[in-house]
C-alpha cells in the first residue's frame, strides 16, 4: 500500500490528528482535526484534509495523495524524501530545487493543530491550501451534499460553522470562496474491515499565500480561534510528553508514546475508535501512570470511576456509564487501587476508597443478573462478561460461562487486596473476608487443575489452552504458585515475539488471521489472535517462577521496534499488526512488567 506508516498526535481532551506517511487517509478515522464533541467521548472529523498546491517555476505541484476507485491521485507521495511521525509528524518534500518541510503539532490542552511550512532552495511563487471539511462522526462517511457549512471570513481567520460546531482556520487571511465537491474517496483499511469506505468531501474554497517567505503557519482549531504560534504549540506538547518520564531505560520512546493515550482524568483504551474503558484503564494504570509518577492523575481516575459506579458495580466503560455487563471491572478497580497505594504511598486516599471497595466485594457476594457466588467462586451467568468479549450474530464467540479462571484469580486477589489495604491503613478488616479468600485458594486446585493443564473455565469444564490461567500466578496476590510446571506448554503454543496467542494453534477453533468483515474478525479476536498486553502477566509469572526477566523480555523486543504498540497481531506470529494502532494496555503491561520485573525485581510493587 502506498499510504505507508500511520501516525497520530492526541491531546488530553481525547481529540487527535491522524493520517499516514503519504498523507493519504486510509480510514474514516483519519483527519487533521478530529475533536471530542460530546461528554461521552463522541468525536467528530471536522477537517478531513488541508492539502497544498505550490506553483514552482511556473509548474503547479500538488502534494496530496488520495485513494480513488482503481487509482491513486494525485501523486504527491512521490515528492516525499523523508518522514518522521513522533512527536511532531514531519514531512520533507523535494520538488526540483525546492525543499518544503511540513510539521504538524497538537496542543495538549486545546483542540488546536498548528501546521508550519518551511522552504529552502528555490522558493515557490504561490502556495494554495484547500480545506476538505467533514463535520461528521468519525465512525461514518459523507455522501454528496451532506456537509455545506456556513463560511464566515474574519480578518485573520475563516470560520466554518455547521449546527453548533465551529472550525477555525487562522493565520492566513486570503480566502477565496469556490465551493466544490470531491467524490469517491476510498479508505482501504476500512474496506478490509468491512465498514464504510467510500466518501465525498466538501471543499468550500482555498487560501492563497503569494510569494511565501521562508516559512508560514496555519492554526486549525475547534470551538474558538487561537493566536498561538507553532513553536508555542509544539513546546507545550513536548513538555507534556517529557513529563511522562524516560527512566524506563531500554524501553526507549515507549513511555513517551504512552502519553498519547492519557486524557485529563482517564486513559483512552485505544486509538482510533475506543474511548475510556474500565477494564483497560485499570490494567493500564500501573504501567502508564504509576511507573511514571502520575499519582494525582491516577487518583482522579479512580475517583471518576467510583463516581460513575452504582451499588458497588463499576461500569464497563465511561462512554456508556449505564452498562454494567462485566464480571471483572470491579475486581480490577481493587487491583488498580492496591497498586496505587503501593506506588504512591498515599494510604489516606486508599483508606477513603476502602468503603467503596468493600461495596464492590459485597456486590459479588450478593450477586446479580451477571454473576453470583458458587461456593467461594464467582460464576458468570451471561456472556460475554470477561475480557474475551467479542460477540455478533446474537452470540458470544468466547462465551466462557461458568467459573472463568482469571475472574476467580482476580476475585481472590481482590479479597486479599482489600484486607491488606485495611490493615496497612489502620482500618478494621471485615470479618470473614480472609476466610473467604482462604477458601478460594484451598479449593482452587481441585476446581481448576486437571493433571498438567489448568482449565480456562470450570463447571462446565473447558480445557482449551488459553492464556487466562497465567493471571492465577501473576496478580499481586497469586491464587496459585508453581508456574514453572506450566510454562513449557505456554512457550510452545502461545508465546510469540509480539505477545501471547489467545488459543492453542492446534485447537480446532483456532483462527490464524484477524481479517475480513466484522463477523470474521470478531470470531478471530480471542481465538488465536496475539495480544501484546498478555506479555505482562507472562513475564511476571515467569519471574516469580525463577526465570530471568531480562532474558525473557528480549523475546518481545520486536514490539519496541514498531512505530506504535497496537492492540493485536495475527495469530501467525509474523508481526502483522491489527486493530487499534495504539492500545493502552499493550503499553501499560509492557511498562509495568519491565518496571516491576526487570528494573525492580522482587520489589514492593508486585
Amino acid at each position: 500500500m502506498i499510504a505507508g506508516q500511520e501516525w497520530i498526535v492526541t491531546n488530553r481532551n481525547g481529540s487527535y490528528a491522524s493520517s499516514t506517511e503519504s498523507l493519504a487517509n486510509t480510514r474514516t478515522y483519519h483527519g487533521i482535526l478530529v475533536s471530542r464533541t460530546g461528554k461521552n467521548y463522541e468525536r467528530t472529523v471536522l477537517l478531513n484534509k488541508l492539502f497544498e498546491s505550490f506553483s514552482v517555476s511556473g509548474e503547479e505541484i500538488t502534494l496530496d495523495t488520495n485513494y480513488y476507485p482503481d487509482t491513486v491521485f494525485p501523486n504527491g507521495y512521490r515528492y516525499i524524501v523523508s518522514f518522521s511521525g513522533f512527536p511532531v509528524p514531519t514531512y520533507v518534500f523535494k520538488i526540483g530545487d525546492t525543499i518544503i518541510s511540513k510539521k504538524i503539532a497538537m496542543h495538549p490542552y486545546a483542540d488546536l493543530v498548528s501546521i508550519r511550512y518551511e522552504f529552502s532552495g528555490v522558493k515557490p511563487d504561490i502556495a494554495r491550501l484547500f480545506p476538505l471539511v467533514s463535520f461528521r462522526s468519525f465512525h461514518s462517511t459523507l455522501n454528496c451534499r451532506e456537509c455545506q457549512p456556513e463560511v464566515i471570513q474574519d480578518y485573520d481567520s475563516v470560520i466554518f460553522r455547521k449546527d453548533s460546531m465551529s472550525l477555525f482556520i487562522g493565520g492566513i487571511s486570503s480566502f477565496r470562496m469556490l465551493p466544490d465537491w470531491y467524490y469517491n474517496f476510498q479508505y482501504p483499511e476500512d474496506r478490509s474491515r468491512g465498514t464504510n469506505y467510500t466518501e465525498d468531501l466538501y471543499n468550500p474554497g482555498y487560501f492563497t499565500i503569494e510569494e511565501p517567505s521562508k516559512a508560514f503557519e496555519v492554526n486549525v482549531s475547534f470551538g474558538k480561534g487561537y493566536r498561538i504560534s507553532f513553536q508555542e504549540t509544539r513546546s507545550a506538547m513536548e513538555e507534556f510528553i517529557r513529563s511522562q518520564g524516560t527512566y524506563l531505560g531500554s524501553l526507549g520512546n515507549t513511555p513517551l508514546k504512552s502519553s498519547l493515550l492519557i486524557t485529563r482524568d482517564n486513559i483512552m483504551a485505544g486509538y482510533h475508535w475506543f474511548g475510556p474503558w474500565a477494564r483497560d484503564a485499570f490494567i493500564s494504570m500501573p504501567g502508564i501512570l504509576l511507573t511514571t509518577g502520575k499519582f494525582d492523575l491516577s487518583q482522579n481516575l479512580l475517583a471518576a470511576y467510583r463516581q460513575a459506579s452504582t451499588g458497588g458495580m463499576v461500569p464497563k466503560r465511561l462512554e456508556n456509564p449505564e452498562d454494567f455487563a462485566t464480571a471483572d471491572s470491579g475486581l480490577l478497580y481493587i487491583y488498580a487501587a492496591w497498586k496505587f497505594m503501593q506506588y504512591s504511598g498515599r494510604g489516606d486516599f486508599a483508606s477513603r476508597l476502602l468503603p467503596f471497595m468493600l461495596e464492590i466485594i459485597q456486590s459479588y457476594i450478593r450477586g446479580n443478573e451477571y454473576f453470583r457466588l458458587d461456593g467461594p467462586f464467582v460464576r458468570t451467568l451471561d456472556a460475554p462478561l470477561t475480557w474475551m468479549d467479542a460477540a455478533g450474530e446474537g452470540m458470544a464467540y468466547t462465551p466462557r460461562m461458568g467459573l472463568p479462571v482469571e475472574i476467580n484469580a482476580m476475585w481472590y486477589n481482590a479479597l486479599m487486596s482489600v484486607a491488606d489495604i485495611a490493615r496497612k491503613t489502620g482500618n478494621h478488616v471485615t470479618p470473614g473476608l480472609e476466610d473467604l479468600a482462604l477458601s478460594v485458594k484451598e479449593k482452587f486446585p481441585e476446581t481448576f487443575v486437571r493433571n498438567t493443564r489448568i482449565l480456562d473455565v470450570a463447571k462446565p469444564d473447558d480445557s482449551s489452552l488459553r492464556p487466562n490461567f497465567i493471571l492465577a500466578f501473576s496478580l499481586p496476590f497469586p491464587v496459585m504458585e508453581g508456574f514453572r510446571g506450566f510454562k513449557e506448554i505456554v512457550d510452545e503454543k502461545l508465546v510469540t515475539p509480539y505477545g501471547l496467542r489467545t488459543l492453542d494453534p492446534s485447537d480446532p477453533h483456532y483462527i490464524s488471521r484477524y481479517e475480513g468483515g466484522f463477523q470474521e474478525r470478531d470470531r478471530a479476536y480471542h481465538n488465536g489472535t496475539v495480544w501484546p498486553w498478555l506479555m505482562g502477566p507472562y513475564l511476571t509469572a515467569s519471574a516469580r517462577a525463577g526465570f530471568s526477566a531480562p532474558e525473557l523480555f528480549k523475546i518481545f523486543r520486536p514490539l519496541l521496534a514498531l512505530p506504535y504498540i497496537p492492540e493485536i497481531f495475527d495469530g501467525t506470529g509474523d508481526g502483522v499488526p491489527r486493530g487499534c494502532i495504539i492500545q493502552a494496555w499493550s503499553y501499560g503491561e509492557l511498562m509495568r512488567s519491565y518496571h516491576e520485573n526487570v528494573i525492580n525485581p522482587g520489589g514492593m510493587f508486585s
